[in-house]
């Protein structure tokens, strides 16, 4: 019996510790694990923070300040998260990061090699199986993505040269199609104002306004699922970075 509760009791401290937060950090994006990842598990203890405890840290004059926030939301089969009558998949997004002017690199979610990301949203099924992953950076440099690039390229093979927009920008969509997934790197992005009329002063405005040219958005998706997300007519937040 004694036997029994020791054992009992190293397995539930085993998988506590396995247990994996957006607050924790560090979260090896090579680790994925379609079949085992908890959504709800994994944004606990985010989707219960509240703006109060920033606030109080703030008036405490505590500094640095690092918060994490989450919600989840329903969507349609397409896209669309407003009045939905038939759901078809669950939204994850980490809605706010606030603290000090300077972020701490510290205090990034996850990692792909040589990259950090600052932000992680997922997209699942009704039933809580993880459909898609969503981690973006802001500012990268261009060095590090070629890394990033070589190392799928050497772990994958070739990828796929695709174009994505979203607003006044074009992004570069490299793909690496494997048997249950597909992986896409979304960077390299460029102003474009083709297909609208614009005064110079508004031009400029955008220009001025684009902290997003040196952002890097990685998706991670479950093959099954891809052209359906493809296809979406309604994509908000961070799923309108993925491919047209």
């Amino acid at each position: 019996m004694k036997t029994s509760l020791t054992l009992l009791l190293i397995f539930i401290a085993t998988t506590s510790s396995g247990q994996v937060y957006l607050e924790d950090g560090n979260f090896n994006l090579k680790d994925l694990d379609f079949n085992t990842f908890n959504s709800k598990e994994f944004y606990s203890k985010s989707s219960k923070a509240e703006w109060a405890e920033y606030h109080k840290k703030r008036k405490s004059d505590v500094s640095p300040i690092y918060f994490f926030q989450s919600e989840a939301d329903t969507i349609n089969i397409n896209g669309s998260n407003f009045e939905v009558e038939n759901p078809y998949a669950i939204q994850y997004r980490q809605t706010a990061v606030a603290g000090s002017n300077t972020w701490d690199e510290r205090y990034n979610i996850a990692f792909y090699d040589a990259i950090e990301f600052d932000e992680l949203n997922v997209l699942t099924d009704l039933e809580n199986n993880l459909i898609l992953v969503s981690v973006s950076a802001e500012k990268v440099a261009n060095q590090k993505i070629s890394t990033l690039i070589n190392a799928l390229n050497r772990e994958y093979g070739p990828f796929k040269l695709a174009e994505s927009s979203a607003g006044f920008s074009r992004y570069s969509n490299r793909k690496w199609i494997l048997e249950d997934k597909i992986i896409s790197l979304v960077s390299d992005a460029k102003i474009d104002f083709k297909n609208v009329v614009l005064s110079d002063e508004a031009k400029k405005d955008i220009y001025k306004n684009s902290a997003h040219l040196n952002a890097v958005y990685l998706f991670i998706c479950k093959k099954v699922y891809y052209d359906q997300i493809k296809n979406m007519s309604t994509r908000i937040g961070f799923m309108s970075k993925f491919e047209d």
